[in-house]
């Protein structure tokens, strides 16, 4: 085919600039990030990781028996693990992965009433002023269990925010955490390798999994008590949303990742302490 001259050159023109045009992704600012923070409740969880972080250092150290040792662990722990750099972490992460645009998807699914009012009834039933009240409803429970139609439901709801999931993958970024620094203070025949600590996370999993996943169900049977079926779907659905799905996926996985770097932090320290 003949193209004339001056049309050759706006082809290449136009081919030259291509790469330009393509759509690309904005990274999700400072003041977004906060807000996804704080609307989540995952601030929240960052203000008690370096608690959680000890708690398991304290459940797992046992074998430690040298008062300088488990000093030097406290230490690298206390460390490693400060609210500062657990959320430095995170949102440095969701600033290189998460797009402005599923950010802005986000807040405004956040915000939606449904959304808004059902949350908040989902972060009560954690709320430990609602303990006791809690225990007289699973008491109540079990002698009349929900309808096979409100636990299909709550099912769903786990499935699409990945609840049980999540708090297993946490239990075992804490109980990961433990063994990457305790590793370098260990005897030669006495260190874990990655092959043994995959092994021992596996059977970590199956023991935890089925109490975790009960104990979501009861607190979202709990948490829901007053909502009829039709008000509980329509907060499901927005949970199902691709935006839920994608955002949970980043802020999770952000939330681990930020777990595995103070892990990492803290055997370091111990290896040069050592």
């Amino acid at each position: 085919m003949f193209y004339p001259a001056h049309a050759k050159r706006y082809i290449i023109t136009l081919f030259l600039l291509l790469p330009l045009s393509l759509p690309c992704y904005a990274q999700t600012t400072q003041a977004s990030i906060d807000e996804i923070l704080q609307a989540t409740g995952i601030n929240k969880l960052i203000t008690a990781s370096p608690k959680l972080a000890l708690a398991a250092l304290k459940q797992s150290a046992f074998a430690i028996e040298d008062p300088q040792v488990s000093s030097r662990l406290n230490g690298a722990y206390s460390s490693a693990f400060t609210e500062e750099k657990i959320r430095q972490s995170i949102t440095s992460q969701l600033q290189q992965t998460m797009p402005q645009l599923l950010a802005d998807n986000y807040l405004w699914l956040l915000a939606d009433p449904v959304w808004q009012k059902l949350s908040k009834m989902e972060r009560a039933s954690s709320n430990p002023q609602n303990a006791q009240d809690m225990i007289a409803f699973a008491e109540a429970n079990k002698l009349q269990p929900a309808p096979a139609d409100r636990i299909a439901l709550i099912e769903r709801l786990d499935q699409a925010n990945r609840t049980s999931e999540f708090s297993v993958n946490l239990k075992l970024a804490f109980f990961r955490s433990v063994f990457s620094a305790i590793n370098p203070v260990m005897d030669a025949d006495m260190k874990i390798d990655d092959e043994e600590l995959i092994k021992m996370q596996e059977e970590v999993r199956k023991s935890i999994t089925d109490d975790i996943n009960k104990h979501v169900q009861l607190s979202y049977l709990y948490a829901f008590r007053n909502v009829d079926n039709a008000e509980l779907e329509s907060y499901i659905e927005l949970n199902e949303s691709d935006t839920n799905r994608d955002s949970n996926q980043q802020l999770t996985k952000a939330i681990i990742n930020a777990i595995d770097q103070s892990a990492y932090a803290a055997a370091r320290a111990m290896e040069k302490s050592n």
